[in-house]
């Protein structure tokens, strides 16, 4: 039972890698168990299918995108929206929440450039759209209006991206950013720097730097 376990895991890690360097459609069964080291037929066997791997790609690589904790957050800290210095403290730390969903020492770091790779095919946004990506995006928005009182959508758009822009355009280009670091994955120093970039830039486009 444990070996089968851990077989099942292995496709899925691995297909995810692969699909997020050549695409879900880029991949071949005997591809993906070539790389995971096992026989064709454990794809069948394990998942039915090379579909209801995919599946099971998807429904992994969505389960790490932690938005729930981050919804959680704002709801419960709604008080700290009174004064200068809590505003600072729910931006900085929901943009917190966002870097450590986005990197995780404990995690092979695929999945978030394959939900960015994959995000571009329409099946992909079908996909993203129907377990509710806009989540994370609806939460900053809210952030944006309920610190500047400026309800214009437009503006709090523009903000979203300022925020989320550095650490997904980062992200996506995992293989550049590991070739010139020689390294097998980002370290979290670089996110670490990243977010502090990040969070600076959000408190001053807000008016929340202290002076």
């Amino acid at each position: 039972m444990e070996k089968k376990i851990k077989t099942r895991d292995l496709l899925i890690q691995t297909a995810g890698k692969l699909f997020t360097l050549h695409g879900v459609k880029g991949v071949s069964a005997k591809q993906i168990a070539e790389a995971a080291g096992t026989v064709p037929n454990a794809i069948t066997y394990h998942f039915g299918g090379l579909d209801n791997l995919i599946d099971a790609v998807w429904e992994h690589a969505l389960n790490n995108m932690d938005y729930v904790r981050i919804e959680d957050y704002y709801r419960e800290n709604q008080h700290l929206l009174k004064t200068s210095d809590g505003k600072r403290q729910l931006v900085s730390e929901i943009i917190d929440l966002f870097f450590k969903m986005i990197w995780s020492s404990n995690e092979s770091q695929w999945e978030i450039p394959f939900l960015l790779s994959a995000s571009i095919t329409e099946a992909g946004q079908k996909r993203i759209q129907q377990w509710g990506s806009s989540r994370f995006a609806g939460v900053l928005m809210k952030v944006y209006v309920d610190v500047t009182g400026n309800d214009d959508i437009e503006s709090a758009l523009g903000w979203v991206f300022s925020v989320a822009g550095g650490a997904v355009i980062y992200t996506i280009n995992l293989g550049v950013f590991t070739a010139i670091l020689k390294a097998d994955g980002i370290p979290e120093s670089c996110y670490r720097r990243l977010q502090h970039i990040t969070t600076q830039s959000a408190l001053f486009s807000l008016g929340l730097l202290p002076k």
